[in-house]
């Protein structure tokens, strides 16, 4: 028999560590060991290793058992014959325990304070790329992600009870089996994930409410931004995941009206003096200065989030978007935003924060913009021509596409519905207020393998380790409905699961955990519970289907996904709303790949090192036209708490080219598209480029850094992890002259 050690070696089974650990506990409470006691331990302890077989949950056995079970069998049977023996035992291994946690630690402090590896390398957790270079805060903030996890997995099965949920113990067993993944666990207090707040209450009390400070409510645009900044930094603290403001540049022109009154942005070359210092600027340089502000604030790390920058969206509509959402908004004076002035602003913003960034690199915020369509293109064709002439210039922002105002998309890809989220006709926005409490993610290529284990003589099936099924298999009827019966089955666990978390939100904010919802800036019940997917395209694969844009993988991938949300809605409720997401997957998709390669032997692509994030391959040579297909039509109706088309360019393409691809994108029904072209900065000069290159074109040097989306934001890919990084060098890069 082989025993499994805790750092996952093996040895051969070794009766006289048994027995010296006993004796031991006979020693530590005085305690003699008669010739009839040893005897009976001996007997024990042979039966111990006569046992060959360890019987797991599921009634299968293994030849090896883990190290954990025969400690834990020594001290029930020291406990049913000697009590205070049994005691002295657990009290032996308690210290152990505690010997083994504090040695670890201290090798992991010892580890990641010698190494010269990034931040996100050194995580043995949750490794994030949005974390900044190591330092004492981002290790404080890795050291104990590991207990973190016990600790909010013990809550989640304290809330199943409390919801009287039959899957109680099978949580844990879900998690550790890896066809279920809980999102940011390394936080060991319950908290909301992403979320669209609203700017409305600051307007009202400043912050007052959220910090519980006493502070008036802004009344200049100086005041207003500063409370801004503060605001964010605020809210990072009681949620998991990115928060979009979608409100800003509406406020933000509201403290210029104040100032400068209705038509400044007519004259943004006026010279106005400050009523404090008496200093002279012009209008647009004070604009100009507190985005600069702003701006640079967010991109500063928090320390109460692990030393990350807090992940910020900002929201820009086109003017049919705009009106059909602001039209009936109010400030708290009675007065209502202007578009002109609104769209003046907005434009300013991304033209300022383009050129921003060939000075430094920024990160955040992360710009989405919102326009409305038909069936053939963008409504606002003025919007249209601004949107192509930024990318054509180099910006980078996200581009939502939607036929009705019935839904927001903010950050990297959340999208939310918000047909039932009512409008209010006096505060706009607060009547939205979505965004997602929590997230868990369905591994789909083991989950699919699983089933596939299910079917009679599936052997027959199976060619170097995975199904050799024809190309229509998805056109036999039986197969896809046996499919979705078992995705259901784990639906039903997981919606339970979804509902103890979001539980354990409402249990807090009852006793005023969350002061965000007090003041308003958001509310739990309009925040989806939201259902994650990962793997697909391997899944895919392991049935022999071939990724792209053909009828049988496009077939596979509709059903699977239109399944979930189907399935979603008939399990919502007016608290508790489902809602699919493909997840960005930074660090799941290499944990998922892990997992199933190497701890259970899971069929897996060996031309991948990680599980892709798309439902095109981002590895092959795919054309542009097809990407944007191929996350358009079926699949974006299904998935409708958020994707995102990442398309990756070699260069920056023309205003015409980009025109046409988002009016392909209309077309196919692509709902959020982005261009990803690599930026470079020079590690001598700081000299920063939109394009990539090798040496620097300013002093020569080849010492460059290559800046581009490891995800939905900008970071630079020394800081990625080392699967990350082995991932961004085999992405496809399409040359300009073969896009379209």
């Amino acid at each position: 028999m082989l025993i499994v050690k805790r750092n996952g070696t093996k040895e051969e089974f070794n009766p006289e560590k048994i027995e010296g650990a006993i004796l031991k506990a006979f020693k530590a409470c005085n305690y003699r060991v008669s010739e009839m006691d040893r005897r009976n331990i001996a007997k024990f302890i042979d039966s111990l290793g006569n046992d060959n077989l360890y019987t797991l949950d599921d009634g299968s056995t293994k030849e090896e058992i883990p190290v954990e079970c025969i400690q834990d069998m020594v001290e029930k049977f020291l406990c049913k014959r000697w009590f205070p023996v049994g005691k002295a035992y657990m009290l032996y291994r308690e210290q152990h325990k505690k010997a083994r946690l504090i040695k670890a630690k201290l090798q992991y402090i010892h580890k990641y304070t010698d190494s010269n590896d990034s931040a996100t390398n050194l995580s043995n957790t949750d490794d994030n790329a949005n974390t900044n270079e190591k330092n004492a805060a981002t290790l404080e903030g890795e050291l104990y992600k590991d207990l973190s996890r016990i600790i909010q997995r013990s809550q989640m099965k304290e809330l199943l009870a409390e919801i009287k949920s039959p899957y109680r113990d099978q949580y844990v067993k879900d998690l550790e089996h890896h066809i279920i993944y809980q999102h940011d666990e390394s936080c060991p207090v319950l908290k909301p994930y992403c979320s669209a707040y609203t700017l409305y209450p600051l307007l009202v009390d400043g912050t007052t409410n959220v910090d519980g400070t006493k502070n008036h409510a802004p009344h200049h645009l100086s005041s207003f931004c500063g409370q801004f900044q503060n605001l964010v930094f605020l809210l990072s603290a009681q949620k998991k995941g990115a928060g979009a403001y979608g409100e800003f540049f509406n406020f933000f022109s509201y403290f210029c009206e104040k100032e400068w009154g209705l038509n400044y942005w007519q004259k943004p070359d006026l010279v106005v003096t400050n009523e404090y210092n008496q200093e002279q600027k012009t209008i647009g340089m004070i604009i100009d200065q507190h985005f600069q502000s702003v701006t640079h604030y967010l991109n500063q790390p928090a320390g109460n989030r692990g030393y990350q920058c807090p992940f910020t969206n900002f929201n820009v509509f086109d003017s049919y978007y705009w009106h059909t959402m602001f039209d009936d908004f109010y400030f708290p004076d009675g007065t209502q935003p202007h578009w002109d002035a609104v769209n003046w602003l907005q434009k300013r913003y991304m033209k300022w924060l383009n050129e921003e960034r060939t000075q430094t690199l920024l990160t955040f915020p992360v710009m989405t913009v919102c326009c409305l369509t038909d069936k053939n293109d963008v409504l606002d064709k003025e919007y249209k021509d601004f949107i192509t002439t930024q990318w054509a210039e180099g910006d980078s922002f996200f581009v939502y596409l939607s036929k009705n105002a019935d839904s927001i998309s903010s950050c990297c890809r959340l999208r939310n519905e918000v047909t039932d989220n009512t409008f209010s006709s006096t505060t706009g926005l607060t009547g939205v207020q979505t965004g997602s409490c929590n997230v868990m993610t369905l591994n789909l290529n083991r989950i699919v393998q699983d089933w596939f284990h299910t079917i009679p003589n599936y052997e027959d099936h199976i060619v170097k380790g995975k199904c050799a099924w024809s190309e229509d298999w998805v056109s036999i009827l039986e197969i896809r409905n046996e499919l979705q019966k078992y995705l259901e089955v784990i639906l039903d666990r997981v919606y339970d699961y979804q509902k103890a978390y979001k539980t354990g939100l409402y249990n807090m904010d009852k006793q005023g955990m969350f002061p965000q919802t007090k003041a308003g800036y958001i509310n739990f019940d309009k925040l989806y519970c939201t259902i994650g997917v990962n793997g697909l395209n391997e899944a895919a694969r392991f049935l022999g289907l071939t990724v792209g844009n053909n009828e049988a993988y496009m077939s596979f991938a509709s059903c699977v996904l239109n399944t979930i949300k189907q399935y979603n809605k008939k399990h919502s409720e007016k608290k508790f709303k489902f809602n699919l997401e493909l997840v960005p997957a930074e660090s799941l998709g290499v944990k998922n790949y892990n997992w199933d390669k190497e701890e259970d032997g899971y069929w897996v692509p060996d031309d991948e090192n990680l599980y892709n994030s798309y439902i095109y391959d981002a590895h092959d040579n795919t054309s542009v036209l097809d990407k944007i297909a191929m996350q358009g039509g079926e699949v974006a109706k299904s998935i409708d708490g958020g994707q995102a088309s990442h398309i990756n360019l070699e260069d920056n393409l023309s205003k015409e080219q980009y025109a046409k691809l988002l009016e392909y994108a209309v077309q196919v029904g692509n709902s959020y598209i982005t261009f990803n072209v690599p930026q470079t900065q020079c590690d001598n000069c700081g000299f920063i480029a939109k394009h990539p290159f090798k040496k620097c074109p300013k002093c020569g040097s080849e010492k460059v850094t290559l800046w581009t989306r490891i995800i939905g934001y900008l970071r630079p890919i020394k800081a990625w992890s080392k699967a990350r990084q082995q991932e961004g060098l085999k992405r496809e890069f399409t040359e300009k002259n073969k896009v379209c």
